[in-house]
């Protein structure tokens, strides 16, 4: 007798963007989907920066494209990150990628030793590595991202670590803007003090 798949199994599959549950606490969680497997009638998936989830079928949604959280239309869109590999160092992490553009062939490679030091970015057009750089500029301040240097670093980060797991830059650079001013808040409380 031939066994037949669940219909909703088989639409989750790798590069999905999905919801589920977790088992133990109940937290939901979004993500892309990096692997799934299945042992019985219990479904493994684990999503991008939010570990593995298991459950029954009903443990898991493919989310339509409408509700995949996107950012307007900008300049950034005709970038892709590829080949990205991380390592911890005593100082943080070291990484290594390569950055596409649209309709280009040639990379740029962008690595940092973990050292404490800046991203470093490395190609033959350097016309291109500059347009990426003031690309990445652009971006920043058309969602009012308020440290507008090394947005370059920013793209990067946020394209590996933050837009797998559904967040929008839009709502990034708003986080960031809060903190900034919490910040400033803080450090204005301090002088007044000092002085007074």
């Amino acid at each position: 007798m031939k066994k037949t798949l669940d219909v909703r199994l088989a639409i989750i599959k790798k590069g999905d963007f999905i919801r589920t549950k977790k088992p133990f606490n109940g937290k939901i969680q979004n993500g892309y989907c990096i692997k799934t497997a299945k042992k019985g009638a219990t479904i493994y998936a684990k999503i991008f920066g939010g570990g593995g989830c298991f459950g029954d079928v009903s443990s898991f949604e493919k989310l339509p494209e409408s509700e995949i959280p996107r950012d307007t239309p900008n300049v950034m869109d005709k970038y892709t990150v590829k080949s990205y590999k991380e390592h911890e160092t005593l100082d943080g992490y070291s990484f290594s990628c390569k950055v596409f553009c649209e309709g280009k062939k040639e990379p740029i490679f962008a690595q940092n030793d973990g050292n404490g030091g800046c991203n470093m970015y490395f190609c033959s057009d350097r016309d291109l590595e500059r347009q990426f750089r003031d690309d990445a500029k652009t971006w920043c301040k058309e969602f009012n991202y308020p440290y507008d240097n090394e947005c370059d670093d920013t793209f990067i980060n946020w394209y590996q670590h933050e837009r797998p797991r559904g967040i929008r830059f839009a709502d990034s650079a708003s986080e960031a803007r809060k903190e900034w001013t919490e910040l400033n808040n803080k450090m204005k409380d301090n002088l007044i003090y000092r002085v007074s």
